[in-house]
């Protein structure tokens, strides 16, 4: 017999003494996948994702923390066709595009492309608008344009940025952050108890701080101009 008949024969005397045990093989029952229900509002009402019409990323508030999400320029690549950038002239200017639209200058006397929106207050103009964002229940980006539901500024899309909602219980996060640089960054967040018939409250902070990325080698001491102190250093 040869090594494959007798590899043959072995496995089917295995298999007739499993069977012959009264052994049988349990049926593994797969259920369905389910997809999470994920609400947005990108209709300027809550809808579930998969019903809306509209081309939009969303980013839950587990997934910011998870991607490090700490200012609004943090969604750049993380959401098609989007990008957010500092101007250099300003570190809190932002100059936001979608699908390739932007006003291209962040100045007072010019209107946006690209609609913000916090917690349902439309953010007019891009000076000042690097957002830090902390204890957030969601950010939505839509690709334009939107201008039907968000107005005439937002031809390129609109960024939807949602606080996080009390809970009506007592409740406490913290979290640290530390970096290059000397870079540190304190998050804390409390939530306080339901006032029966009065108020729900949730009140959150974030401390920043970092040594930046040049050396002053200056010795900082007056020059002494006209001096002969002025003279040595000539």
């Amino acid at each position: 017999m040869s090594y494959r008949g007798w590899k043959r024969t072995v496995l089917l005397l295995a298999l007739a003494a499993f069977s012959a045990g009264g052994a049988a093989v349990p049926a593994i029952a797969q259920e369905p996948a389910a997809l999470e229900e994920i609400l947005v509002t990108a209709q300027r009402r809550e809808t579930e994702l998969q019903e809306t019409p509209v081309a939009v990323t969303v980013f839950s508030g587990d997934k910011i923390e998870d991607l490090g999400i700490f200012d609004i320029t943090d969604l750049t690549g993380r959401a098609p066709n989007t990008t957010i950038l500092r101007q250099p002239a300003s570190n809190s200017n932002m100059d936001p595009r979608i699908r390739g639209v932007g006003a291209g200058e962040t100045s007072l006397l010019i209107d946006p492309k690209v609609g913000l929106y916090l917690d349902g207050a439309y953010v007019s103009k891009t000076v000042g608008a690097a957002l830090d964002l902390i204890d957030l229940e969601s950010i939505q980006v839509l690709r334009g344009p939107q201008g039907t539901l968000f107005g005439r500024n937002s031809t390129g899309g609109a960024l939807i940025v949602a606080s996080a909602k009390p809970s009506g219980e007592m409740g406490a996060k913290f979290k640290a952050s530390v970096g290059n640089d000397g870079y540190e960054r304190y998050m804390g967040a409390v939530d306080l108890p339901v006032v029966p018939g009065i108020l729900s409250a949730r009140v959150s902070g974030m401390l920043t701080d970092n040594d930046g990325w040049a050396k002053n080698v200056y010795p900082g001491r007056e020059s002494g101009l006209g001096t002969e102190d002025n003279q040595s250093w000539r």
